[in-house]
C-alpha cells in the first residue's frame, strides 16, 4: 500500500527493498523533508494493496530504489520508490482475505430492492399521483379525491409547461368548450373540476411525495428527480 508522512507520528524509513511477488502498500510521492518529518500535506493516507512486479530497470543492482507496482484493484502497473512502499501481506493471504470479504459482504449485503414495486403503495384522498402515457403526453398529475375500492377519485392538473415540470394547474373542464387550467375556479358558467374515476392499477404504483411539490401563484411545481422516480414504478396495466 502506499501511505503518506504522518508530521506528529512518522520517522524516517530506511530504504528496504520489497520482495518481489509479495503484497504490499505504497503512498504517492509527496515534497517532504525527512530529517524534520515536515510534509507538505498533514493527512495520513495509504492506497493499495500492490503487487510488487520487478525492479525499475538501468539500476545498480545493489543500489535499487525504485520497483514496479500492480494495482492489485486496477491491474495499473506504476513505479515507485522504496520510501513509500510498506509492506502489507503475503499474496497468498491477500487472496484469502479478498475471498472472504467478499463472502461477508453477499452474507451482510440488504436484500435487492426491485425500484418498480412499492409494497406500501395505498393511495388515499390527497395523495399526488402520476398518471403516464394519457392524452399524447408522458404524465399527468392527479390529486386523489377520494379512494373507490380498486379505484380513485382523482383531479386532473395539467400545464402549458413542455417540460411538464412547472404551472400545474386544476382541470375544468365543460361539456362543449375547451378545458381550463387554472389555480381558481372559473367564473364561466358551465365549468367544473375535471375529475374522473381511474383503476390504480393504471397509475405508476407509487405516490409523488408531498415534499417535492410547491405550490406558487403560478401553479404547482414538481421536482425533476421526484418524477423520475415516480415514473419507474410502471402501472400494472397496459399503457393508456
Amino acid at each position: 500500500m502506499l501511505r503518506k508522512l504522518n508530521a506528529d507520528t512518522d520517522t524516517p524509513r530506511k530504504d528496504t527493498p520489497p520482495a518481489q511477488q509479495s503484497t504490499h502498500i505504497a503512498t504517492d510521492n509527496i515534497a517532504a523533508d525527512y530529517s524534520t518529518g515536515h510534509t507538505t500535506r498533514l493527512l495520513y493516507q495509504t492506497v493499495g494493496p500492490f503487487e510488487v512486479t520487478g525492479k525499475l530497470p538501468n539500476q545498480d543492482p545493489s543500489k535499487c530504489n525504485a520497483y514496479y507496482l500492480k494495482n492489485i484493484g486496477t491491474g495499473k502497473v506504476t513505479p515507485h520508490n522504496v520510501r513509500d512502499i510498506l509492506p502489507y501481506i503475503s499474496s497468498e493471504a491477500c487472496a484469502a482475505k479478498t475471498d472472504d470479504d467478499a463472502h461477508q459482504g453477499a452474507l451482510t449485503a440488504p436484500p435487492a430492492m426491485n425500484p418498480g414495486v412499492d409494497d406500501s403503495f395505498d393511495p388515499q384522498a390527497g395523495d399526488w399521483l402520476l398518471l403516464p402515457n394519457f392524452g399524447g403526453v408522458k404524465y399527468h398529475l392527479l390529486k386523489v379525491v377520494e379512494r373507490l375500492g380498486d379505484r380513485v377519485k382523482a383531479w386532473y392538473y395539467n400545464t402549458p409547461n413542455s417540460k411538464r415540470l412547472t404551472l400545474f394547474r386544476s382541470v375544468y373542464s365543460h361539456a362543449s368548450k375547451p378545458e381550463i387550467q387554472s389555480n381558481r375556479k372559473p367564473t364561466q358558467k358551465g365549468y367544473s373540476p375535471h375529475v374522473d374515476t381511474i383503476p390504480i392499477a393504471d397509475f405508476n404504483q407509487t405516490t409523488y411525495s408531498h415534499k417535492h411539490i410547491s405550490s406558487t401563484k403560478a401553479g404547482y411545481k414538481l421536482n425533476r428527480k421526484e418524477v423520475d422516480r415516480v415514473l419507474s414504478y410502471h402501472p400494472l396495466t397496459a399503457s393508456m
